[in-house]
């Protein structure tokens, strides 16, 4: 895997064609932050046999002590079901090390596992979050008489 820069117009065109596209991951974005003084990179991540199966819009932001700090927002347009995730991240990581990038932030857009609505995963050893937004929410509505019953002397 590599990743070099690509032009907007072939960026767009690849984000047209992939189902992982975002208004956080288009030009037009890319073109504000621009506007906002930043530096925009739009990478193209290519595997061994020169074809495009990724891309990414990185912001480039100075900054303490001259550092160098990248953003993709919503993260890479890849396929995350493949095997290659790792490869690609790698390979966008090396590009961002040749620019002098102290750190890189993403935060893609990728399902992890199936949600049910209304299903609360307890965490090891404590209450559920739901019982506490709920004793919360009773506190929040208690009529005045209430009130004063639970804070009799």
């Amino acid at each position: 895997m590599q990743a070099r820069e690509i032009s907007k117009a072939i960026y767009t065109e690849f984000l047209q064609r992939h189902s992982l596209d975002n208004v956080w991951q288009t030009t037009m974005m890319g073109d504000m932050q621009e506007a906002r003084g930043r530096h925009v990179l739009y990478l193209g991540i290519f595997d061994d046999t020169d074809t495009l199966t990724g891309a990414t819009n990185v912001v480039l932001e100075p900054s303490h002590f001259g550092a160098l700090h990248a953003g993709s927002p919503r993260g890479p347009i890849l396929d995350y079901t493949g095997s290659q995730v790792t490869a690609s991240l790698q390979a966008v990581r090396d590009f961002l090390k040749q620019k002098h990038v102290m750190y890189w932030t993403l935060n893609p857009y990728a399902v992890y596992e199936k949600h049910t609505p209304g299903h609360v995963r307890p965490a090891h050893g404590r209450r559920r979050p739901s019982q506490g937004i709920r004793a919360w929410y009773r506190q929040l509505h208690r009529t005045p008489v209430d009130v004063c019953d639970s804070h009799r002397l």
